[in-house]
């Protein structure tokens, strides 16, 4: 079907007539270029309404020039003119701004090689000089070649910055001593652990943002590079390791979140993950990792994530960089634009606008405060219960003083408002421990009636099994994430009671947990929803 058809056809789908019904769950979703150019000009939008009075953008701490640097090269990537006047003011600021750090000096050295722009070259060779200066000698853990902030430690994300800003100052022609390239060939390895996947600094666990952040490095190592021979044998003696961080991160390959250790994966730093994935992806041609088409299922992602206003924010503080690296990712996709792919974009607004995703219950909705309780079990660092818990919760019958996996079950009231610390409640703590916590929803309702759709609202830390009658219903092991009320696991629940079962993994930290149900809409649940720790006496 031609291009422009298809178009029309999915415009005229999107959003109904007067007085017509919504169009029907299964009807033809608008293609995945059109969706990613119109999540493009949101975020440019949303970074062009943030921009400030000088022409630069809020930064970080010492990174201030070199986040409007990041965002000015979003930008330039997205496809903006260079005579708009957002990128004039926008440049004219980093023109001025100074760029004091790994990742300020790299991002402008990025800019300035989108750019190409012979008149601002002196400025590319002084951050070249200044990455060439801090590279480490040393380092607070004794490894040279590689680089920190400057200051602190050294680690593999500021080193991945300092490689992509050599890739930049290559690119503009500029000369990258082969000493410095074969140094951090030499010791990147330093960072990549007995699984094949590479630490943030020697003490972190593996992930997967910072593997394809090295896996990324190496392909730059080996652009600029080229045919020196001391830095093409350092890359050779180490193709094994390189292949099983490749192994790694298709082990371990997700769009989702940013996989952690050997089972688990964290909310942190996941724009990052993505970006670095891109850069791994596009800069060695791979257009699968692990059998997965990445950009496919990352541009389909992060469509879904948008906010109606342009910009990408999960909450962590940082959604400048988040929309950057969401951004970055996405690229432009090749649609021919004309006067129909503007209708279309039309109607993805209006549909975008309408979205209205339930974030959290209403507040009025109460806590389930009564629960039976067992735990904790004792686990071991890359070796958690949660896969392979110590009871079984297809037959579990939770009665108070009754055992189970030698703990008790114990009858227990948790917080009214907000999460409580298991550890704090029983007096019991530690890391790396299991809990389980069961109750009973009673649904009054006549046989034959339709099962009552409702949605169990978790706030956790950190894994979760959570289980309905001996049926799974949900399983993740997200770690080091901030507590919110965020899993949200759907159920239907039919006339009678039903056994509701938590498996609950805590790394490290508090062991929190609450729960609330309530209707599809997050609203309180009807009086026939009855919640209890104990069954209901036999008739």
């Amino acid at each position: 079907m031609p291009l422009l058809l298809l178009l029309l056809r999915l415009a005229a789908a999107l959003v109904p007539q007067d007085g017509a019904p919504p169009p029907a769950a299964k009807e033809e979703p608008a293609p995945l270029p059109a969706l990613v150019n119109r999540a493009i000009a949101r975020g440019v939008d949303y970074l062009r309404r943030e921009q400030l009075g000088d022409g630069s953008w809020p930064g970080y701490g010492n990174h201030g020039g070199g986040v409007s640097a990041l965002v000015a090269y979003t930008l330039v990537k997205s496809g903006m003119r260079r005579n708009d006047e957002t990128l004039l003011r926008a440049l004219a600021y980093c023109d001025r701004a100074g760029y004091e750090t790994t990742y300020a000096a790299s991002a402008h050295l990025m800019l300035l090689a989108a750019l190409h722009d012979p008149g601002r070259l002196e400025a590319a060779r002084r951050d070249l000089e200044f990455l060439l200066r801090i590279q480490s000698t040393m380092g607070g853990e004794g490894v040279a070649g590689l680089w920190n902030y400057p200051g602190g430690h050294v680690d593999m994300s500021n080193s991945q910055y300092a490689l992509l800003g050599l890739r930049a100052a290559h690119q503009l022609g500029l000369e990258i001593p082969e000493a410095v390239v074969e140094e951090a060939a030499r010791n990147l390895w330093r960072f990549q652990d007995e699984s094949g996947g590479f630490r943030y600094t020697w003490s972190d666990q593996p992930t997967a943002g910072i593997t394809a952040a090295s896996l990324s490095g190496l392909e730059i190592l080996e652009e600029i590079g080229g045919q020196r021979a001391s830095v093409q044998a350092v890359l050779r003696k180490h193709s094994k390791d390189r292949q099983a961080a490749e192994q790694w991160l298709e082990q371990h390959y997700m769009v989702r979140g940013n996989a952690r250790g050997l089972r688990a994966w964290t909310p942190i730093w996941h724009y990052a993950y993505l970006y670095a994935l891109e850069r791994y992806g596009g800069l060695s041609g791979k257009a699968t990792i692990g059998g997965h088409d990445w950009y496919q299922e990352g541009a389909r992602w992060l469509v879904d994530e948008q906010r109606a206003n342009g910009v990408w924010d999960p909450g962590d503080g940082h959604p400048l960089s988040d929309t950057c690296w969401a951004l970055l990712f996405l690229r432009r996709a090749t649609v021919t634009h004309d006067e129909e792919l503007d209708l279309l974009y039309r109607k993805l607004d209006a549909s975008k606008a309408s979205e209205q995703k339930l974030e959290q219950p209403e507040a009025h909705v109460p806590y389930v405060r009564e629960w039976m309780l067992a735990g904790p079990w004792q686990g071991s660092a890359g070796n958690g219960l949660l896969a392979q818990p110590p009871l079984d919760p297809t037959r579990t019958v939770p009665r108070e003083k009754n055992r189970v996996a030698k703990r008790e079950w114990e009858r227990v009231v948790l917080n009214e408002k907000g999460a409580t610390n298991l550890e704090d409640l029983t007096q019991r703590g530690g890391d790396q421990l299991l809990w389980a916590l069961a109750t009973y929803i009673s649904c009054d309702a006549a046989p034959g009636d339709p099962p009552f759709g409702a949605v169990l609202w978790f706030a956790l830390d950190d894994g979760w099994s959570i289980w309905l009658d001996g049926k799974q219903l949900a399983f993740d092991q997200r770690v080091s994430a901030p507590l919110r009320e965020d899993v949200r696991v759907p159920v239907q629940l039919g006339p009678g009671e039903h056994l509701l079962l938590a498996l609950v993994e805590d790394e490290a930290g508090g062991s929190m947990f609450s729960c609330r149900l309530t209707d599809a809409f997050g609203k309180r649940v009807p009086a026939s929803i009855r919640i209890s720790p104990q069954p209901a006496p036999r008739q």
